[in-house]
């Protein structure tokens, strides 16, 4: 919780706030290819798919 904005911490879940971090970090893979597209996102947000770990 202290990644979050201090307006934002009292409003936030702690799971929410980290499957977030989880998905920016799948974002910002080092290989392109790794990376998910924004319908996989979209699901890995509203926690319809399992995150997959990052490489």
């Amino acid at each position: 919780m202290d990644l979050t904005d201090a307006t934002l911490a009292e409003s936030s879940h702690p799971s929410q706030v980290l499957r977030s971090i989880q998905v920016g970090l799948l974002c910002v893979q080092q290989n392109a290819g790794d990376r998910p597209n924004m319908s996989s996102v979209i699901m890995m947000l509203d926690g319809e798919r399992a995150l997959p770990q990052p490489k």
